[in-house]
């Protein structure tokens, strides 16, 4: 290298042509190598038919039961308003998710499965998204651990002291902790 003369920097457009040709070589350039594979796409599937409402947060399709994405309602046997005047959550907010499914069709959707191999399914009836009319109705939270989706009907809920907000409650995911401490 000459000190006397400043090094040249490639610009940035030079740079960005060379790996653009680099890219888009064919393998046999790159040392006979095949081209790498695309990750095969998530398989969506769907479910289509008349629901048993389980709990808050669990249908029954066909014999499957399949969780809402996005929420967690309060647990079956949960009770909410705490020692002064318990009443039981989790049963009217079954009975809320079973009165709105009312015997239409239930249509799922879903990309994943919980760890206990339950499909994680965005679920309507008509066009109401499910997970969303609970939440809205505060039957059930938004399950920020997993998604943010129903955040908003969460707070609209909240302020209009709807379901589980018109008292006190221990968010579900709390409750299954405390009974089943790890």
């Amino acid at each position: 290298m000459n000190r006397n003369k400043p090094a040249r920097i490639p610009s940035v457009a030079a740079v960005a042509s060379i790996g653009l040709l680099v890219a888009c070589a064919p393998s046999e350039r790159r040392g006979g190598a095949s081209e790498p594979e695309m990750p095969a796409p998530i398989e969506e599937r769907s479910l289509v038919g008349p629901a048993m409402v389980i709990d808050g947060d669990t249908v029954a399709i066909e014999g499957r039961r399949i969780r809402l994405l996005g929420i967690d309602a309060p647990e079956a046997r949960q009770t909410c308003g705490g020692s002064a005047e318990p009443w039981p959550c989790g049963r009217r907010a079954a009975r809320a998710l079973a009165a709105r499914v009312a015997r239409q069709p239930v249509a799922c959707r879903w990309r994943e499965q919980d760890r206990w191999g339950r499909p994680l399914a965005a679920c309507r009836v008509g066009r109401t998204d499910l997970s969303a009319w609970m939440v809205e109705n505060g039957w059930a939270l938004a399950f920020r651990r997993y998604s943010t989706a129903y955040v908003d009907a969460e707070a609209k809920a909240q302020a209009a002291r709807r379901g589980v907000w018109r008292g006190t409650f221990v968010a579900p995911w709390d409750h299954r902790a405390a009974a089943h401490p790890a």
